[in-house]
């Protein structure tokens, strides 16, 4: 369920639900999303609906997909869903298919699909009169986005009338007449066909129907993924043969009904086993070299390919065949391993259900004996690093025989090794503590040169800064300004500050206090906002840029205004209190007023005065709608 404009449309996927909705299921692809695909989800979705509805894109897919979109700009985007028209059938738009316009038997329920995008399902009127003109009740159920299914059940033999309406137009065809017959036996009805047992996702599947009846009636096919419903053609090449034909979309078992004369024939409903071979990745050295006389090994992963068998087979250039074993890892992963007799190439060729996976045949060359003194690293981390972030380099292992790169490692949260062309391994890891770490390398079981390797980490997440000496004014021009950043837990490493004027950069002075924390000392020269902005290792530490306002604290005939501390730079926030302090020491008595207008807008700026003491009063203001606001302060009738 939706409960807000901001997380719950991140991901995307109520986005792309909300177009297939719209536009009468013409976005099915929203159904195979997945939400850690946001920016994709997003871009997919504001795209069709920018082609099937007009919907203008006001924001951007990245905007979009980001939960600090202002809530006002993404109910503006999806406003226009609410007066897209373009989706909206007309009653020379509409299809009418079923027995319950071509015939049936009487005695049993008959049913007919209207298909239509409505704005209400009562937009659409559907009659059926008997052959001596009476009413047939007619019930209703929603089959699906666009399509409106009405059942009805006729008692008496003869023609029917079924008028079908669109706000009370008939639609094409309308009104239908048609014979129900007298129930009566059944003649045999067959299917036959691959389609009815196995299909691949995007390729066509086909199966063939004999009939063979004596009642009036058509034939009816229905195929359902494990999401939805797929489409179906039918073409009949002589009188009661049919050839159905159906692209499946998704893997899985798809249920076939096949019905004639509104009845399962002999076996329906039919289930398909859908796979994807396409999903297939097979990795790992034994796919490119191989020692001869020692096992090799692959990996094959079968995420999202559907149920399927996995076979393998490996031919030399003289058409020996070596024999591949299988074994299953994980319900979606195998570890395959052979092992060669003789030299030159070889063919590795997979299979998912008798079907190759993508690069099979796979070439393999027989290598020499891997030597690691010859691995040279590439990039190697230099520095201090940083708890939580993901670091990498290289191990180039090429021309120095097939082998497994293996990493050891010490105070590392995860690490992952990826090998890619031409013997080059690339290493990423992650630290998950302060202090120091090992990596250890070993290529054929031998360390490689430079290993162990070792790094310094800390943790600037860690850093405090005591920021209401910061937040809490006034601040004035050469006054200093002294805070405490506080290093729990936070490693070896280098604090450094600076604030950001409107118009300079300005060091602050840092020391470290005998408890390891540092002490920040700020001597403002200008007046106005600035930024805050501290630094651990040259990395910005949480909550910063801390913002303030420095004022010169400038005085008019003994009144002082004291400016507040903006919520961002140069401006303030819709429907966020802001307050004024103002001073009247040593001036005649009068009564303080204020009010504001905005520029653009002309909306009244709620503006009101609370008197602290006789010498101070405060003003507060609270925006509605954004715009550039002009505030007008009265000490008695002089401004």
């Amino acid at each position: 369920p939706v409960s807000n404009f901001t997380t719950d449309w991140t991901d995307g996927c109520v986005l792309g639900a909300l177009t297939d909705a719209v536009s009468g299921g013409g976005f099915p692809e929203n159904r195979s999303m997945k939400s850690k695909n946001a920016l994709e989800n997003s871009r997919n979705s504001m795209d069709a609906a920018t082609k099937l509805l007009s919907i203008q894109q006001v924001i951007t897919p990245e905007e979009f997909c980001t939960s600090n979109l202002d809530r006002l700009l993404r109910i503006t985007y999806l406003t226009q869903f609410l007066y897209s028209k373009s989706y909206l059938s007309t009653p020379a738009t509409v299809s009418v298919t079923g027995p319950g316009i071509t015939g049936a038997l009487c005695g049993s329920e008959t049913s007919l699909d209207v298909k239509a995008r409505v704005l209400k399902n009562d937009q659409l009127q559907v009659s059926v009169l008997t052959p001596s003109g009476s009413l047939v009740p007619v019930r209703y159920q929603q089959a699906g986005v666009g399509t409106h299914t009405y059942i009805y059940k006729p008692d008496t033999p003869g023609v029917y009338s079924v008028q079908v309406k669109l706000r009370g137009e008939h639609v094409t065809g309308s009104p239908f007449k048609l014979r129900h017959a007298s129930p009566f036996t059944l003649t045999r009805c067959t299917a036959e066909g691959p389609g009815l047992v196995a299909g691949r996702v995007d390729e066509e599947a086909q199966f063939v129907v004999n009939c063979e009846t004596g009642i009036p009636g058509e034939l009816q096919v229905k195929v359902r993924g494990p999401t939805g419903s797929v489409a179906i053609g039918v073409h009949s090449p002589k009188e009661r043969n049919y050839v159905v034909s159906f692209t499946p979309y998704e893997v899985g078992t798809h249920t076939i009904g096949v019905l004639w004369g509104n009845r399962d024939i002999t076996g329906s409903p039919f289930e398909c086993n859908v796979i994807d071979p396409t999903r297939c990745v097979a990795s790992g050295a034994g796919l490119k070299s191989a020692l001869v006389g020692l096992p090799q090994q692959f990996q094959v992963k079968t995420d999202r390919a559907g149920h399927g068998v996995l076979t393998a087979e490996c031919k030399g250039s003289g058409g020996m065949v070596v024999s591949i074993a299988t074994a299953k890892e994980t319900p979606e992963s195998y570890k395959c391993t052979y092992t060669l007799r003789e030299r030159g190439d070889h063919r590795i060729h997979v299979w998912w259900s008798s079907v190759p996976i993508p690069g099979s045949p796979f070439l393999v060359h027989t290598v020499l004996s891997a030597d690691a003194s010859k691995c040279k690293v590439i990039g190697l981390p230099t520095g201090r690093l940083h708890v939580g972030k993901s670091y990498g380099f290289t191990v180039d292992a090429g021309g120095t025989g097939a082998a497994e790169l293996v990493v050891a490692t010490s105070g590392v949260l995860k690490c992952r090794v990826t090998e890619t062309e031409g013997g080059q391994h690339y290493i990423t890891f992650t630290p998950n503590d302060i202090g120091l770490i090992q990596l250890v390398p070993t290529f054929a079981g031998s360390p490689i040169p430079g290993s162990p390797f070792e790094f310094r980490v800390n943790d600037p997440s860690k850093c405090s800064v005591e920021a209401a000496t910061l937040t809490v004014g006034p601040h004035y021009v050469n006054r200093p300004i002294d805070f405490l950043v506080r290093m729990q837990q936070v490693g070896e490493g280098e604090l450094s500050a600076v604030a950001q004027t409107l118009t300079v950069m300005a060091d602050i002075e840092v020391r470290r206090q005998a408890d390891g924390n540092f002490l920040c000392h700020y001597l403002p020269l200008v007046d106005g906002p600035q930024a805050i902005n501290i630094y651990f290792d040259k990395t910005a530490i949480p909550d910063t840029p801390i913002w303030l306002f420095v004022q010169a604290g400038f005085q008019v005939d003994n009144i002082v205004v004291v400016q507040p501390v903006p919520g961002r730079f140069g401006s303030f926030i819709v429907e966020q209190p802001y307050n004024f302090q103002i001073t009247t020491t040593g001036v005649t008595s009068a009564k303080l007023s204020a009010s504001g207008k905005g520029v653009f807008t002309g909306t009244e700026l709620p503006v009101s005065v609370v008197e602290v003491d006789s010498d101070e009063h405060m003003v507060s203001v609270e925006a509605t709608k954004p715009d550039q606001y002009v505030i007008n302060i009265k000490w008695g009738e002089e401004e």
